[in-house]
Parts: structure tokens; sequence; C-alpha cells
């Protein structure tokens, strides 16, 4: 018989490589943003998160955090699509976070807070691995990188 729950690895910092997180609930998933913030390492501010449902769909995640400021983006990739968060405030220019030394780039718009990157991983977990509705989504294309 399946497994009726979803299967995720998370991995942001080098020891995570051989040996990722292995969230088991919702509040695990989205505590995830919680290390990342008390880590505090801007070589560390994106984590890569596999994500498969309970019907063995994958879902790649990207999971960007801004420690000091307490906000975040997510990168949601899955059979509906590639999609951002889109926030309320504009930074100018596109944000970025590192992946292990590698910028990896978001819409200028995709900041949120960390409250809400953590409800809405939560509600992924608990959608297993929809698009949850409780944050607002884009499409962006990186034509600049």
């Amino acid at each position: 018989m399946p497994d009726p729950n979803p299967q995720v690895k998370v991995m942001f910092r080098p020891d995570h490589v051989d040996e990722p997180l292995r969230p088991r609930t919702a509040a695990e998933l989205a505590a995830v943003v919680d290390s990342m913030i008390a880590d505090d390492d801007f070589d560390h501010s994106y984590a890569t998160v596999y994500f498969t449902t309970s019907r063995g769909d994958g879902i790649l995640l990207g999971l960007g955090v801004f420690a000091r400021k307490r906000l975040g983006a997510i990168l949601y990739q899955g059979d509906a699509g590639e999609f951002y968060t889109r926030g309320e405030q504009p930074s100018g220019r596109e944000v970025f976070y590192s992946d292990f030394g590698n910028a990896r780039f978001f819409p200028p718009d995709a900041e949120i807070d960390a409250g809400l990157v953590k409800a809405a991983l939560a509600a992924l977990w608990e959608l297993d691995g929809a698009l949850p509705a409780n944050v607002r989504w884009q499409q962006w294309t990186d034509t600049a990188h």
C-alpha cells in the first residue's frame, strides 16, 4: 500500500547533501524556514525541496529566505507549471538567494513575510503538493541571467 503522506527532502547546508532533512509533518516542513533564519548565513539562503506526493508525483521547490529581514520567496515547479510567490513590495530588481555560492533569482516582487512562507509550505503539505491558495503566485521568466 502506498504511503499516504508526502515524502520530502530538504537541502540548504553542505551537510544536507549527504544527509538531507526529512520533514514528516506540515509543521516540520514549515520549520525549515525557522532553521534558515536561525542559521542566518547568506551562503545558505536557498533551500532545494524535493516533494513527492502520496500519488508519486514530483514537485521541486526553491525556497529563499532573507534571514535578517524575515522575508522569503518560493519557486514551485510541478505538473501545474512553474510559479513564484508574489509579494506586495517590489524591490526594483530581481531578488536572489545563494545556493551553495550560486545565485538563484526570483522576480522583484517575489518576497513575502517569512510567516507566509511557512504557511504556504504547511498548506502545500496538507494539499499533497497542490499549489497553495494562501499566498499569491506569478509566472516569471528570468531573461537577464
